[in-house]
């Protein structure tokens, strides 16, 4: 016949969903009469695995009755948390810490990380019961003791970018198959119930990037810098920082202050035929960023040709006095040298490279201090320069003998 085992004691202080459907079926068993204690014992042994640690005790009389004897010990945590924040908003791209505690005797009441501990923090896009289907669950790191529990945290805006409102909860294992549930509540919160200790909805919004007012090409003058009023409007209404990149200190440079662009032209620098490309950039603080491109032309205008220097000059009577002078155009145009209002029997000779020579050989009775002697040079494009010489720098002549 077949035999008959009772339990005699069940002690199940949690069970999980898997464990609760063996539950019942621990009450009788049928045995085949064939089995031997060693069968009956692996049988149990099967079954009594789903519930953890066994501790029993196992008799086989003459009778056709076995009493077993099943205790079922607890391995869940003490208690678990969702800590903090409370329920706000956040953009998506940006960092957002989640934290969760925990606590269990013995194990987290010391310092450091409790061993043996496992820790996630999940999160759904409903506001279910996180031991249900449709959490995501992602492995929290021990962030540091918090008196006598353990801290744990994710980065949720690593995990989720979508716009929309996530649930979030947390839980906990000792044994990584079991877990406990931990919900949040102001007073700081406990397992999770649905009702004082729930999950936290965190809402994601999506960053608006500034949108930039266009900004036409500019012709600017040879030698004249020039300012623009620059400006992006922000749906978020975010702080927005203006920058520029393009050009170069030999051309055009460009510079950010405020909304104000300037730029600024290298000396004498003109180049109509190839535009200098700028791009300048609205950030918003938040990943959010709009750009503009914009050309800048230069138009050339005639630069006056330059006179170096010339020291000041005196000669004799009967002596030959030659100088030189030069000049200079940033244009490179071609200069031709005239004079005005020179000694008698001398002569300015233009010698065609930019610079023109003076020679006298004054006579006998031309001594004396020459005013009003001017030198003028034309670059042919309507720039000219003078040098007119007056006193105290007027040529002297110097009397050196009779007549």
């Amino acid at each position: 016949m077949a035999l008959q085992f009772f339990i005699s004691e069940l002690i199940f202080p949690h069970l999980n969903q898997h464990q609760q459907h063996y539950q019942d079926r621990l009450e009788t068993m049928s045995i085949p009469a064939a089995w031997t204690r060693g069968n009956i014992m692996r049988r149990l042994s099967t079954i009594l695995v789903l519930f953890g640690f066994f501790i029993g005790s196992f008799a086989k009389a003459a009778s056709d009755t076995t009493t077993v004897s099943i205790t079922v010990i607890n391995n869940d945590v003490d208690w678990c948390n969702l800590q903090y924040p409370a329920a706000q908003s956040f953009e998506s791209g940006t960092s957002f810490i989640v934290y969760a505690q925990v606590y269990e005797a013995g194990l987290t009441d010391s310092p450091g990380q409790g061993a043996g501990v496992t820790g996630e923090i999940g999160y759904a896009t409903t506001n279910t019961d996180p031991s249900g289907g449709g959490w995501t669950w992602v492995t929290a790191i021990y962030n540091q003791d918090a008196e006598n529990n353990d801290e744990y945290s994710i980065d949720l805006g690593a995990q989720v970018t979508a716009a929309g409102t996530y649930y979030v909860a947390s839980r906990f294992s000792l044994d990584g198959v079991n877990y406990k549930y931990g919900g949040y509540s102001t007073g700081g919160g406990g397992f999770w119930d649905g009702t004082t200790y729930t999950s936290v909805g965190y809402t994601v919004t999506v960053n608006s990037p500034p949108v930039f007012a266009t900004i036409d090409d500019q012709v600017l003058t040879e030698d004249t810098p020039d300012t623009l009023v620059i400006s992006a409007t922000d749906a978020d209404s975010d702080p927005i920082t203006f920058s520029v990149t393009g050009g170069s200190a030999e051309t055009v440079s460009a510079s950010v202050r405020n909304d104000s662009l300037f730029l600024a032209l290298a000396s004498n620098y003109n180049n109509i035929s190839s535009p200098i490309t700028f791009t300048v950039y609205a950030d918003d603080g938040n990943g959010g960023r709009d750009t503009t491109t914009f050309d800048v032309t230069v138009t050339s205008v005639n630069d006056a040709p330059v006179i170096a220097g010339l020291s000041n000059q005196e000669g004799e009577e009967g002596v030959e006095l030659q100088f030189q002078i030069s000049a200079s155009d940033a244009d490179g145009d071609a200069l031709t040298w005239t004079s005005q209002n020179i000694p008698s029997g001398s002569s300015f000779d233009d010698n065609g490279d930019g610079s023109a020579t003076f020679t006298w050989t004054p006579t006998y009775g031309q001594a004396g201090i020459y005013s009003d002697v001017t030198f003028i040079v034309d670059d042919g494009q309507g720039g000219q320069a003078l040098m007119r010489i007056r006193s105290p720098q007027q040529p002297v002549i110097r009397r050196t003998g009779s007549r």
